[in-house]
């Protein structure tokens, strides 16, 4: 299964993500960006470069906190 969006803002997104995964994630772009696109729900790799990519970030990941950032 897998969560879809469509024109909603990227906080919407990240507190989806948060619930599917059971993580915390945080990031210093502007989440009031619109997103549009999905990701699975049985694979957090996959999931991340899904909501990551299209806004150009890198993540990192440290137990059960990603952090978002800007592609530097």
């Amino acid at each position: 299964s897998f969560s879809s969006f469509k024109s909603v803002p990227f906080s919407e997104v990240i507190d989806e993500f948060e619930r599917q995964y059971n993580v915390k994630i945080e990031t210093d772009i502007d989440a009031s960006k619109l997103f549009t696109g999905m990701f699975v729900h049985n694979n957090r790799e996959l999931a991340l470069k899904s909501i990551s990519l299209p806004f150009n970030l890198e993540y990192s990941i440290k137990d059960k906190y990603i952090t978002l950032h800007k592609f530097e």
